[in-house]
């Protein structure tokens, strides 16, 4: 600390080491909100004795992308972008198509085993973005059913 005169002194704010997946540091601010004083990474600012200086880190959300992926099916589903956390509604899979399928949601995993949505529902874009897969069900109107037709006899009840 350098004073600069008897009631205030001269520190530099120490460089952000905080991380935020999904977001880059853009300033320090007196207010959460960031509307407020501001100020830069490593700044020299001056401060009174008597205060006591709380200063949050402000982020910028950073652009990610929802990629679509017809997961064996045919068709195609442009991107979408948009910040970290900003809501997003998905797409409802209507360019998708698979012959004896039905398109049933989106998954993270191929497999169906990661994180599930429902066609056209709206979420948070994650941090880092995302890619869903169509996860197709089985029409069941092309199954094809045996019923056994082996005669069988009645009893007639008496001895």
């Amino acid at each position: 600390m350098k004073p600069i005169s008897g009631n205030s002194y001269s520190v530099a704010l120490p460089p952000n080491s905080f991380s935020r997946s999904g977001y880059t540091f853009t300033r320090w601010d007196t207010a959460t909100s960031g509307v407020t004083t501001s100020y830069t990474d490593s700044q020299t600012i001056t401060l009174s004795y008597n205060l006591t200086a709380i200063l949050y880190a402000i982020w910028t959300a950073q652009s990610q992308t929802i990629t679509y992926n017809n997961n064996n099916g045919s068709g195609a589903i442009s991107s979408q972008t948009a910040n970290t956390d900003a809501s997003v509604a998905l797409n409802n899979g209507g360019s998708f198509t698979r012959s004896g399928y039905t398109l049933s949601r989106w998954d993270t995993s191929s497999a169906g085993t990661g994180t599930s949505y429902a066609l056209g529902s709206t979420i948070s874009m994650p941090p880092g973005g995302a890619t869903l897969y169509a996860i197709w069900t089985a029409n069941t109107d092309n199954a094809i059913s045996w019923n056994d037709q082996t005669p069988t006899t009645a009893s007639s009840g008496g001895s």
